[in-house]
């Protein structure tokens, strides 16, 4: 498409992101998504996707808020992009404000289950437990049962203690319909939930062979956070050429 058109500022987005969630080659990436934004300044996709796909997975916190608020100012009517602005914030680590752009998301979009998903992990983290599960509550009548939504109770239930709901709802996804809904990395955080290090940094090792997307934010996405101090941990981020986040960086943009 862009050898067609090399004016389709959407055909370099779409190439960028594959670039980068397959085969995190970050500086061609990078350099595609900016092809596609000088192509067009008003490509609120391309802002939006370089955000989410490239900046918060290099730690590039300052410019990602920057990038996916001037791509709200271009759409603000789109949830997706106020979506966005939540999991930018969650990877950030600013779970309160988080939590508030998603419920207004939720109030607004209430059928939307991705901001119920967002809004879960930001209430959890913060340790707002009782509306992290009311959260996820509103996900599954939103959209039925999901693995996402599966994994993410297991998430919520093992940050407010609860193994025991933790390993039901491990044994859901295991006895999953659909086997192929239940991506390796669900896998990871449900067995990071209970407790279990060791199966869980399997299971996000076959993430990374699988190059699912959800891999990239290892360092940032809380559901990831009981993984990180595995010793095969560094190897992860070594694969997808991603930096750690240093106790001395700050993740305030």
């Amino acid at each position: 498409a862009a050898d067609l058109d090399p004016g389709c500022g959407d055909s370099y987005c779409s190439l960028a992101a594959v670039t980068a969630a397959l085969g995190r080659d970050w500086e061609k990436a990078e350099m595609l998504f900016r092809l596609a934004i000088e192509s067009n300044h008003s490509n609120a996709l391309a802002l939006n996707w370089l955000a989410i796909v490239l900046l918060v997975p290099q730690l590039r916190f300052a410019e990602a808020v920057d990038a996916v608020f001037a791509a709200y100012d271009l759409d603000p009517a789109s949830p997706e992009i106020g979506n966005e602005i939540v999991w930018v914030r969650i990877c950030c680590g600013q779970y309160g404000e988080a939590a508030d752009q998603a419920r207004r998301i939720v109030e607004l979009h209430p059928l939307f289950v991705e901001a119920c998903w967002s809004l879960a992990v930001a209430e959890s983290a913060s340790g707002n437990h009782v509306e992290a599960r009311a959260a996820l509550d509103r996900a599954d009548r939103a959209g039925g049962p999901m693995a996402m939504t599966a994994a993410l109770r297991c998430f919520a239930d093992g940050a407010r203690g609860d193994i025991e709901a933790a390993r039901g709802n491990l044994a859901r996804l295991e006895g999953w319909e659909d086997a192929s809904a239940v991506r390796a990395i669900f896998r990871a955080w449900a067995s990071a939930a209970i407790g279990d290090v060791e199966e869980g940094i399997r299971h996000l090792e076959q993430a990374v062979d699988d190059a699912d997307p959800h891999a990239m934010y290892v360092e940032v996405f809380p559901p990831n956070a009981r993984l990180r101090s595995h010793p095969r941990y560094p190897g992860i981020l070594t694969r997808q050429r991603l930096r750690r986040l240093s106790a001395a960086a700050s993740r305030e943009p």
